[in-house]
Formats: C-alpha cells, sequence, structure tokens
C-alpha cells in the first residue's frame, strides 16, 4: 500500500474510516501515522481528532470508546519516540 505524499489529514480521515468500518486496530495505526511521520504533533492530533468527533458519532462510533483508543495512540507515539 503506497502511503506516499499522505498529510497527517488524510492519514487520520483513513484512521477514521477504520474506525467507522469498526476496525480499531487499522484506525489506532493511521493515528499513530499521522503523528509519527512529524508533520503534525500529538497536541494538534488531539485537536484535529477532537474536532471530529460528532461526524465519527453519527457514523456509528461510540464516543465513549474514544478516550480509550486515544490513550492507546498516545501510549504508542510516546514508545516510538
Amino acid at each position: 500500500l503506497a502511503e506516499t505524499g499522505l498529510t497527517p489529514y488524510d492519514r487520520i480521515n483513513m484512521g477514521h474510516l477504520a474506525l467507522c468500518q469498526g476496525n480499531t486496530r487499522k484506525a489506532a495505526e493511521h493515528y499513530v501515522s499521522a503523528v509519527a511521520g512529524g508533520e503534525m504533533t500529538a497536541e494538534g492530533f488531539l485537536s484535529a481528532f477532537s474536532d471530529d468527533i460528532p461526524v465519527l458519532a453519527a457514523n456509528g462510533v461510540n464516543p465513549d470508546d474514544l478516550p480509550i483508543l486515544l490513550d492507546y495512540v498516545l501510549m504508542k507515539l510516546k514508545k516510538e519516540s
């Protein structure tokens, strides 16, 4: 899968798509890659993600599940840095 030329926002949107499809693991991989590339900070990711929560909820994602997912993503980023 060639993912060159993707912006962090593209990667976040790919994560959102995977999340809406019920693939939390794949979503987390996309979210980690959005920040791991160095173009976006963890704070920028959290801000962008927070802005999208209403859209995710409207597409069947349970907002109560998101803190655990975000904790996982931030933990992975800490381990990789």
